[in-house]
């Protein structure tokens, strides 16, 4: 706790602080704590006063008071728990259904598997850069009184701080890169290349793509597409690109791809790698009465069990469900739990392909 921040604090909560870090670094589960007058005394501060700092430690689990007996210091093993970490703020409006599913899978399979799990949920919306350590100041301090007992971690970005901290406190944790591939994004540089693949195998070579990012910065989706192309012998510049991130409201899709199907140039399939923008995308075919497949073969990312605002149309999708992806990783956690070999299992793609 920085001086300045502590200063501001209730003075409480200043006694509550000390008290606590006493009993990291010097108590052992089931040792008696000093009474609130020692406490007093101690800290130079009202009996009512630390009598508020004692609960709070009480609410937090941390001591426990015994009728006749005392105060006492809890034993957390009794009470430890798995902690789903998601670097993410999935309050905000915009995210994806994806991530707002899967940590409650998360938390469903470890309860189904009979461990006792808690959502830790950091602040980074979408599309803002992740910091170098989540901020959750519930999880690190739960780290510190050591509650939790392993770790799953979604949407944080394995960086040597974050690591280094969490190895520091011994505890077991999974994420998808430790699987050998960010499962979590479904393999998007294999459903970007199955995708084109598809395509190209059915003679459509003026492909839309729809994707994330700008102009001036593309995103991966479109660097992985023109990638693609070459790989099969073909030209990335035949590739006509939407960046969704240039338009102010998904909404204006609509009006972008029209203004693309109407050019002398105009495409013979399009490639949603983002399944947000699928539905404006959808509503724009269809209310053009474009032809499908004929005119046009549309494929796109999808989210299984997602609920998507779109005409029912014949699309081709690349589906991935978060409820496979969290027992995935779940699975992994629970091997690593118990010391068992976390085998990465090469041959699951993450995605299916699904025809119409």
């Amino acid at each position: 706790m920085k001086q300045k921040n502590r200063e501001k604090m209730p003075i409480y909560e200043r006694i509550a602080e000390d008290i606590r870090n006493d009993i990291v670094a010097r108590y052992r589960p089931d040792q008696r704590y000093h009474s609130q007058n020692v406490l007093a005394r101690q800290f130079n501060a009202s009996p009512t006063t630390v009598r508020e700092a004692v609960n709070s430690l009480v609410q937090e689990g941390l001591l426990v008071r015994r009728h006749g007996s005392g105060t006492f210091v809890t034993d957390p093993n009794k009470n430890r728990t798995i902690a789903v970490l998601i670097g993410l703020d999935i309050s905000y409006l915009k995210t994806p259904f994806y991530w707002l599913r899967l940590p409650m899978q998360l938390l469903q399979f470890f309860d189904s598997h009979g461990h006792s799990s808690h959502l830790y949920m950091g602040k980074t919306k979408m599309d803002e850069p992740a910091p170098e350590k989540p901020v959750c100041k519930e999880f690190w301090r739960d780290i510190e009184l050591r509650r939790i007992n392993a770790i799953a971690s979604l949407a944080i970005t394995p960086t040597p701080q974050f690591i280094s901290a969490i190895k520091a406190a011994g505890i077991p944790h999974m994420d998808p890169f430790m699987l050998g591939n960010n499962i979590m994004s479904g393999h998007q540089d294999e459903i970007i290349f199955e995708g084109i693949q598809y395509l190209l195998a059915r003679g459509r070579k003026k492909i839309a793509v729809i994707s994330k990012g700008t102009r001036k910065s593309p995103g991966e989706a479109f660097t992985i597409a023109q990638k693609a192309m070459k790989t099969f012998d073909h030209s990335p510049d035949s590739i006509k690109t939407i960046f969704s991130d240039d338009l102010s409201h998904l909404s204006l899709l609509e009006k972008e791809f029209l203004k693309l199907w109407s050019s002398a140039d105009k495409p013979d399939s399009v490639f949603v790698t983002d399944d947000s923008s699928y539905p404006p995308i959808a509503r724009a075919i269809y209310n053009a009465g474009i032809k499908i497949p004929e005119q046009l073969i549309l494929l796109s990312h999808y989210v299984k069990h997602a609920s998507y605002d779109a005409p029912n149309m014949p699309v081709v999708k690349l589906e991935v469900d978060p409820d496979e992806h969290a027992a995935y990783l779940g699975r992994a956690l629970l091997n690593l739990m118990n010391e068992n070999k976390v085998e990465q299992n090469l041959s699951w793609r993450g995605y299916q392909l699904i025809l119409p």
